[in-house]
């Protein structure tokens, strides 16, 4: 991180202070009851992730988007998305609901830990990856914040 421009660095600085915040607040279980059934949306529970996820945006000075991703029930290695907020994310295509998993992601669900997901000039975002724990310890899920990359001059076409 310390070859990168100083903006980019004041941004992945503000987006891990909010993954702290964000590992801290969203809560496992409600993300667990979220995928338990596809076809019973526990609308209170959804309402309040999304509203926090929402808040969480706005705590930085800088359109971020969020988006909270969870293993896909009987899909090995696949990740479904549970909700996002915004028009910047890093791994959300348009009507697309079980995705394939990164390995930043992978990774963030294997270790509990905050990941940077590795630049990439093409998707034109800075994305900062947050683990998710219930009651227990246990990582259940994943929180996506994402922001222009200052040195993008625009997001990429959503078509894309």
């Amino acid at each position: 991180m310390a070859k990168e421009p100083a903006t980019v660095r004041k941004v992945l600085a503000a987006m891990k202070d909010l993954t702290r915040i964000a590992s801290a607040m969203v809560d496992g279980e409600e993300l667990i009851r979220l995928t338990a059934d596809d076809y019973d949306i526990k609308h209170q529970a959804f309402l309040r992730l999304k509203k926090l996820s929402q808040r969480l945006a706005r705590l930085v000075d800088f359109p971020c988007g969020s988006a909270l991703w969870a293993p896909a029930r009987d899909a090995d290695g696949r990740l479904s998305l549970l909700l996002h907020n915004g028009n910047v994310h890093r791994y959300y295509a348009f009507g697309d609901v079980n995705y394939d998993c990164p390995p930043e992601i992978a990774e963030c669900l294997r270790t509990g830990a905050t990941v940077v997901a590795p630049p990439e000039q093409p998707c034109r975002t800075l994305t900062v990856l947050a683990p998710v724990f219930d009651s227990l310890g246990d990582v259940t899920g994943v929180v996506e914040l994402s922001a222009l990359d200052p040195r993008a001059k625009a997001l990429a076409p959503a078509y894309e």
